[in-house]
């Protein structure tokens, strides 16, 4: 998980689906953390550290939530996804 480490508390941005909103709402990520929407999209803002247990929930969390930001948090998850989808044969 190094290549996560480089900031303590970065920006996390996550696309979230509105079904989630609530859940977020009731069960924050982190302190200080913000949903806002834009053209139909929602989103949420939060500094957090980057650690598994933020890449194992977004990964459990599947459709509904979309890594934004920060780059290497989007491209680990991609990465792991396309790792899985050869597990199943899939790609």
């Amino acid at each position: 998980m190094t290549q996560l480490e480089m900031q303590e508390m970065p920006l996390v941005r996550l696309g979230v689906s509105k079904r989630l909103v609530a859940a977020l709402l009731e069960t924050p990520l982190g302190l200080g953390q913000t949903i806002s929407s834009r053209d139909g999209e929602i989103f949420l803002d939060v500094f957090m550290p980057l650690t598994q247990e933020l890449v194992h929930w977004i990964q459990c969390m599947g459709t509904d939530v979309e890594v934004i930001h920060p780059p290497g948090l989007r491209e680990l998850i991609r990465e792991e996804l396309a790792q899985t989808l050869h597990l199943y044969r899939l790609v």
